[in-house]
């Protein structure tokens, strides 16, 4: 499998000493799952119904545009018990953005979510995964904290569903945090692998031990 700049750990430190969430405490087998770019009106419906069929509880990072085109889909998610962050209003990459622009994007995005679902986010995640300094300076005065992952299949590329199990067993630790999406910047995408994926590991982490959480969860078990 082809290995990301997180794999660095030089990158995992510098992304924890300016505040970043790359993973969870690794004493005990807990993991979260996250979704970004819903809602869907077709995937996020059928995701639901996957993780409910399990009894597991997820962090999702919508888009702001996406939550104003379909509310009461997110407050379809939020009713079900999961976390709900933000994924940034239009899916901009937050390093190239102004200061100003960034804040203003931020700050809307979590205003249509939060009158979309009734939950205000509390954790958003970088578009691409691109964060700097300054963007989590910004994060930080809006309340928000940045929440990256250390386990992510690439599922966007549609690799097949084995592959996107795969990859994940290989990776996945205690605390890990598993990137997945549920949605995307084209409402013709096709997440029906991600979704037997998601169908298809849990069992299979929970038969290795591991129990599923929400980000907040993870990083505050108690």
């Amino acid at each position: 499998m082809k290995r990301s700049l997180l794999d660095s750990r030089r990158v995992r430190q510098w992304l924890r000493d300016q505040g970043v969430v790359v993973d969870g405490p690794a004493d005990r087998r807990h993991v979260a799952l996250t979704f970004d770019d819903g809602p869907h009106p077709d995937a996020t419906p059928r995701l639901l119904e996957v993780l409910a069929r399990h009894g597991v509880t997820a962090t999702f990072f919508p888009l702001g545009f996406r939550a104003a085109e379909f509310p009461a889909v997110l407050a379809e998610v939020a009713a079900a018990g999961h976390e709900i962050g933000t994924h940034g209003y239009q899916h901009v990459p937050w390093v190239l953005s102004p200061p100003s622009v960034l804040r203003r994007d931020l700050s809307r995005s979590v205003d249509t979510i939060a009158d979309a679902c009734g939950v205000r986010p509390k954790v958003a995640r970088p578009p691409f995964g691109w964060v700097h300094a300054g963007s989590v300076g910004i994060c930080a005065e809006l309340e928000l904290e940045v929440v990256l992952g250390d386990v992510y299949p690439r599922d966007t590329t549609r690799p097949g569903t084995g592959t996107i199990v795969g990859r994940t067993q290989r990776r996945v630790g205690p605390g890990s945090i598993i990137i997945l999406h549920d949605g995307a910047w084209r409402l013709g995408a096709d997440r029906t692998q991600t979704l037997a994926a998601v169908d298809a590991l849990i069992p299979r982490l929970r038969a290795e031990g591991y129990t599923f959480v929400t980000v907040e969860r993870l990083r505050n078990p108690t």
